[in-house]
């Protein structure tokens, strides 16, 4: 499928992406960017909950 045509798919959508990766290329480098994220981030959670506002 062509760019083009991805695109127009996506605008087309019910629900339509908020970010489309267009190529695998594309695909690969934001996966291993969240996945090196989550890897990061995740050790942390206990800590990052913790800091949540009190809820009354």
């Amino acid at each position: 499928m062509a760019s083009a045509a991805a695109i127009v798919r996506a605008v087309d959508a019910d629900r339509p992406p908020l970010r489309l990766l267009l190529g695998s290329g594309a695909y690969q480098l934001a996966s291993s960017h969240l996945d090196a994220m989550r890897e990061n981030i995740e050790p942390w959670k206990d800590l990052t909950v913790s800091a949540d506002f009190p809820q009354e």
